[in-house]
């Protein structure tokens, strides 16, 4: 069995000279056995399990040599952008035992990953996975270990709660490395695309203190409840929360302050059959706080049937940003509308839509204040097409 997703970026006009781009997604051919409990996959792949942190190019192979035990070994070149060809100055290996019980609500898995980045250690990490599913409650747990660095790179906690009263609550707890620490974070903000021009300039151990200097730690938490309001209703308030620690000041690489804690509060209200029968409609209310200002949003999305297997999505969006550095206030309004088709497995997109903005900058100049505005009109036409080919 083989798969692949992939995309084509045409420039056109003044900016083409930056270049068209190929995008590919996944690209790999799968080979099973059932009987010898083998799955081997080979080629561009994603997997966020086992330590292994998301898209690589390379082998992954599971053993299921018991029926409730499985081994799973990883190994190839990790990919940061889906625009260019496989990079091999970075590689991993990875290896995993995991354990399913029969007929039990958990499971789990240990992990030991290691990485190299041009001949220096990047990463070096053990940990372990866990999840447990019932009818009323389920969670899933993560915690990822940097043997060389010392360093707790993520400790998670996702849960989910059925309550009476129809209530339903989600929590996320993580604290974690941001972004995983690796060696190659020495090179935020220096002016190299590689370690080995860092390298002519720092020692290997100087490197790996940048690596530590250039990687914050972030905790962040949401709590979801969500209730239905009848039958075609359904109400869903979010708090979330997140702060970033301090980076220190090195390599010739500025400080960064810690963003306190910054809190985000949201609102949602799901409607079916509100105007005629197969529509959806969203309204969103959203108030937080960011690094760089407050913001107050809302929007609402429909979609419904327009005939056959034609859709149509209107939605609009209002964003308002007032800004901490400079005290300006900015104000967008963001319509667009989506129409498409859908029949087995032929999906055709049409969409449009704009953007509307206007931003007020109050200077204070020696003869009194004076505000500065911007106004920004945008519009933009995407057509797109997929097929989907079954298993």
């Amino acid at each position: 069995m083989g798969r692949l997703s992939a995309g084509y970026d045409k420039l056109f006009g003044s900016e083409s000279a930056l270049g068209n781009s190929t995008r590919v997604s996944l690209a790999s051919v799968e080979l099973l056995d059932r009987p010898l409990g083998l799955l081997a996959r080979l080629g561009r792949q994603a997997h966020n399990e086992d330590g292994i942190l998301g898209t690589f190019d390379g082998l992954f192979v599971s053993w299921q040599f018991r029926p409730s035990w499985a081994l799973n070994a990883a190994a190839g070149y990790p990919l940061e952008q889906l625009t260019v060809a496989p990079q091999t100055q970075e590689r991993f290996e990875s290896l995993a035992l995991a354990f399913t019980p029969l007929n039990a609500h958990w499971d789990g898995s240990i992990f030991a990953a290691t990485q190299q980045f041009d001949g220096l250690h990047d990463r070096q990490a053990v940990g372990a996975e866990g999840r447990y599913l019932a009818q009323r409650a389920s969670l899933v747990s993560v915690i990822d270990y940097d043997t060389f660095y010392h360093s707790l790179n993520t400790a998670s906690l996702l849960g989910t709660l059925q309550l009476p009263a129809r209530w339903s609550v989600s929590f996320d707890a993580e604290h974690r490395n941001s972004p995983v620490l690796t060696t190659r974070n020495a090179l935020i903000g220096q002016p190299f695309t590689d370690l080995d021009q860092l390298l002519q300039v720092f020692t290997p151990q100087e490197i790996y203190q940048l690596a530590r200097d250039r990687t914050p730690v972030t905790d962040n938490y949401s709590l979801t409840a969500s209730r239905p309001l009848g039958q075609r209703l359904q109400f869903t308030a979010i708090v979330s929360g997140t702060s970033t620690g301090a980076t220190p000041a090195s390599g010739n690489v500025p400080a960064e302050p810690a963003t306190g804690l910054l809190v985000t509060y949201q609102a949602q209200l799901y409607a079916t059959d509100l105007w005629r029968t197969g529509d959806f409609n969203v309204i969103t209310l959203t108030h937080g706080n960011t690094e760089i200002g407050r913001i107050d949003s809302a929007s609402l999305t429909s979609r419904f049937p327009v005939g056959g297997a034609w859709r149509l999505a209107p939605r609009l969006t209002v964003d308002r940003l007032s800004q901490l550095t400079d005290g300006s206030s900015e104000t967008s309004y963001l319509p667009s509308v989506l129409l498409d088709y859908q029949r087995n497995n032929k999906l055709l997109q049409i969409e449009a839509g704009g953007q509307l903005g206007h931003r007020e900058a109050f200077l204070l100049l020696p003869n009194g204040q004076f505000v500065q505005t911007q106004n920004t009109t945008r519009y933009y036409v995407s057509v797109s097409y997929r097929i989907s080919f079954p298993r």
